[in-house]
């Protein structure tokens, strides 16, 4: 199984104390030669998200089966 996180923050070139801050969590496990099933987690914010936003953060889990030749 090969496993894979990963996390950023950024400030805001244009407005002055916006940051935004993603964050990645990844597994993948191997179960025959060359195919794979994959569990991504992923999670991003946004401290000053725009008007028309509903919430200033977002997360989830994507599920994957794959293979490679």
């Amino acid at each position: 199984a090969d496993i894979m996180a990963s996390a950023v923050a950024y400030p805001s070139l244009t407005e002055s104390g916006r940051i935004r801050t993603e964050a990645d969590l990844r597994t993948r496990y191997e179960i025959i030669k060359d195919l794979y099933f994959e569990i991504d987690v992923y999670y991003s914010a946004d401290n000053r998200p725009g008007e028309e936003a509903i919430a200033n953060y977002d997360y989830g889990v994507v599920t994957s089966l794959g293979y490679t030749f």
